[in-house]
């Protein structure tokens, strides 16, 4: 990673979080808590074709990070409905801010062989981590986004040939597993990630807006 301190102007230099030397370490999602400030990078490891979860933190603003912890049999054990989990986002993870789940950090996970959205979360600042709803279909490499309720809309890459984005929303603060997938016709879709963020809430009768962003172009 790298650090600006004036606003992106310019960049410091590179910052190993983590080295892993012949295995690969990737699809870093951070979420920021908003009340203490700490970081928490969840990262995926793999070892020939076996995946890990891992996560760590920094508290000084990512000059600085903690040796990362594996979560992968921590958060295994506590599964009930038999997913296995493979590796986070990439892209960020979300803090939600609305309602009973404020507070609460959401971490977007693939898992099983299709990498279905999963969902990771803590209610006590990270303190510990805990499984939480999933779709049992194929989203890959999902982003999320709170909406107003509290619920947990993912938007995902569901690989070629598949010209459309790929939706499913996971309720109750994203702890209640989905059945339902739709697609996004007017959101063009290459096989790569994409990012999806919320931007504003409903306010004064006018909607909120979620904001959405992906490689153009054909693959």
């Amino acid at each position: 990673m790298r650090r600006s301190g004036d606003g992106g102007k310019t960049w410091g230099p590179e910052i190993v979080i983590w080295d892993d030397g012949e295995h690969s370490v990737n699809n870093p999602s951070a979420v920021v808590d908003p009340k203490t400030g700490r970081i928490w990078l969840f990262l995926g490891r793999w070892v020939g074709t076996t995946p890990s979860q891992h996560v760590s933190y920094s508290d000084d603003d990512g000059k600085t990070w903690s040796k990362s912890q594996d979560m992968t049999r921590i958060l295994r054990d506590q599964i009930k409905d038999g997913r296995t989990l493979v590796i986070p986002g990439p892209g960020s993870g979300i803090a939600l801010a609305r309602g009973k789940y404020a507070g609460r950090l959401v971490i977007p996970m693939n898992h099983g062989a299709q990498w279905g959205p999963s969902v990771v979360y803590s209610d006590n600042h990270g303190e510990t981590w805990q499984p939480g709803g999933a779709l049992h279909a194929n989203i890959g490499e999902s982003k999320c986004a709170e909406l107003s309720d509290g619920s947990v809309l993912f938007v995902g890459n569901p690989g070629p040939p598949e010209a459309r984005r790929r939706l499913t929303v996971i309720t109750e603060g994203g702890t209640k597993n989905s059945t339902k997938l739709w697609h996004a016709e007017e959101l063009s879709h290459v096989s790569c990630q994409g990012a999806v963020a919320r931007y504003s809430w409903p306010k004064d009768g006018k909607p909120g807006l979620i904001l959405y962003s992906v490689r153009a172009g054909s693959q």
